[in-house]
């Protein structure tokens, strides 16, 4: 029985090492950047090489930010999210989801109609009956001589009906257990053996070899078990791992092993709260120690006296330093670059700011929507756009420059300090979208209208306007210098201190837009003071000032 106890902590130890080994991979697995084995050092992959170099490179290599497709759902997460959660099985819709057969599907109703009868049952005698979905169901199934006690995920989530566990050769489990068990009923007896009638209980139910059998397989698993990039566990024997890959690194394959099944309790809950933890001096040692398989004494020491306080501080530099370029991380640097040369086509970029951000040089854009993507410092240059709507992308210091646009709708995407420079355009409504510091220079404008966008400080520089009304937009401070407007119209839309100067209208109707007097009568004063002061100049140089006066 004592075999027995120590082989079952053993499993259990290493199932636990298994989940948490499984539980890393998986997580690591999702990333888009896969950490794939090199054929001349299999396990001294870029993550371990960057070590000798720079303590704080390897932690740095493998943050990646996720991509779209790792965030949908597959076939592996669906059925890790039925086995978290099993009672979702027995929903309405876990057929069609899991695909189930009219078969399958007839024995999921089966169990369903049980549980649900016992629910009743336990409703109707008066007891408590929440969470019971959540819970295991035993019914009229009684263990006998059980040589450990039932495991539990926690506490009371199994509902037992008329499913003792009968002379159980153990004295522990639950107090009704306990009493049953033979243990407890031949200690009271007299001129009785006890240990003797145990073994020879164990002897005779085939327990002593199954106890046998577990402990082999046990051994024989802890010399060869790896874990693939699913998680997955792959048993193979001593003897092929070192012949495939040698006794180095078949060594450095144990230490990480061994490494998991080290954490402890605070680290476990910093690796919960913040991602990762810092090292104890024992495996620290264990890992990057003299002869130990990742030997790296130069690691070792930087790590002999650093706290969670300092690694957080050093994380937080560094990973400023990267996005100012001072530190290049090889292959993995990730200092955003232009895009120079590369014309976009038929995509979308959606909810990824750091993508429309990036500067766009001589790099057509056709068909490409942007949602969810605000922009800074993401000038364009050379670069047409055609069907390219803005959704919900506010733009800041994203000047346009050369780059015509059409059929380009700006919708509910604020705009501030985005001159555009030599871009006509053509059908480019500007909706729910204010803008400010937006100059146009240049940039004749057709079909154009502006609707419900307030506009300051953005005045129209030699753009001529056709066929673009102003609707509802408010501006202020935006001045329209040689830009002629054709066939266009003003509606609701009120404006101050924004003069027209060399821009006769053609064929344009003002509704409801009322302005300020500046625009009828200051200017006209402003003209004329500018007139007499250069006579008064002009006469103060000729001495003929009385006479004017």
């Amino acid at each position: 029985m004592v075999d027995v106890k120590k082989t079952g902590e053993a499993i259990e130890k290493r199932k636990k090492v298994k989940e948490m080994i499984g539980q890393s991979v998986r997580s690591r697995s999702s990333k888009s950047n896969r950490i794939y084995l090199s054929p001349r050092k299999p396990l001294a992959n870029s993550d371990y090489e960057a070590l000798e170099d720079d303590p704080i490179q390897m932690t740095n290599e493998i943050m990646d930010s996720e991509t779209e497709d790792s965030k949908k759902m597959n076939v592996e997460d669906m059925l890790k999210r039925f086995q978290d959660h099993s009672e979702e099985i027995l929903s309405n819709d876990a057929p069609e989801i899991l695909n189930m057969t009219g078969q399958e599907t007839e024995a999921v109703l089966r169990i369903k109609l049980i549980r649900e009868a016992v629910k009743l049952g336990l409703s109707l005698g008066g007891q408590n009956v929440s969470g019971f979905d959540q819970k295991s169901l035993k019914f009229a199934s009684p263990r006998f001589f059980a040589i450990a006690p039932e495991e539990h995920k926690k506490e009371n989530d199994t509902v037992n009906i008329l499913s003792p566990s009968l002379f159980s050769l153990h004295d522990e489990g639950s107090p009704d257990e306990q009493k049953t068990s033979l243990v407890k009923i031949l200690g009271d007896q007299k001129g009785l053996d006890k240990d003797s009638f145990m073994d020879m209980l164990t002897e005779l139910t085939g327990v002593a070899d199954t106890v046998d059998e577990a402990a082999q397989k046990a051994s024989r698993e802890s010399e060869g078990t790896l874990m693939n990039v699913k998680g997955e566990e792959i048993n193979i024997s001593r003897e092929n791992l070192t012949k495939i890959y040698g006794e180095e690194n078949f060594r450095k394959m144990k230490v990480l092993e061994k490494l998991h099944g080290m954490y402890t309790e605070e680290q476990m809950s910093h690796f919960n709260k913040s991602g990762y933890a810092i090292m104890t001096d024992k495996q620290r040692e264990m890992v990057y120690g003299k002869n130990a398989p990742f030997e790296n004494l130069k690691t070792l020491e930087a790590g002999r006296h650093l706290t969670m306080g300092k690694a957080k501080k050093v994380l937080h530099t560094v990973i400023k330093e990267i996005g100012k370029g001072n530190i290049k991380i090889g292959k993995y640097e990730k200092r955003m670059k232009d895009i120079v040369g590369s014309p976009i086509l038929f995509s979308a970029i959606i909810a990824s700011p750091a993508t429309a951000s990036q500067a766009l040089i001589a790099s057509p854009v056709l068909f490409t929507p942007l949602v969810l993507s605000p922009a800074i410092y993401g000038s364009v240059i050379l670069s047409p756009w055609v069907f390219v709507p803005v959704i919900l992308g506010p733009r800041i210091l994203s000047p346009i420059i050369v780059s015509p646009a059409i059929f380009s709708p700006i919708v509910l995407s604020p705009l501030a300090l985005d001159p555009l420079v030599l871009v006509p355009g053509v059908a480019n409504p500007v909706v729910l979208s204010p803008f400010i510091l937006t100059p146009f220079v240049l940039s004749p404008q057709v079909m154009t209208p502006i609707i419900l966008s307030p506009f300051a400080l953005s005045p129209f520089i030699l753009t001529p306007t056709a066929l673009s009304p102003l609707i509802l937009s408010p501006f202020v401070l935006s001045p329209s210098v040689l830009s002629p407007s054709f066939v266009t119209a003003v509606i609701m839309s009120p404006y101050a201190l924004s003069p027209s100067v060399l821009s006769p209208p053609t064929m344009i109707s003002v509704f409801a837009s009322p302005k300020d007097n500046f625009n009828s009568t200051s200017f006209n004063v402003i003209n004329r003071l500018y007139y007499y002061c250069s006579v008064y100049y002009n006469l103060q140089n000729h001495r003929r000032i009385n006479s004017f006066w």
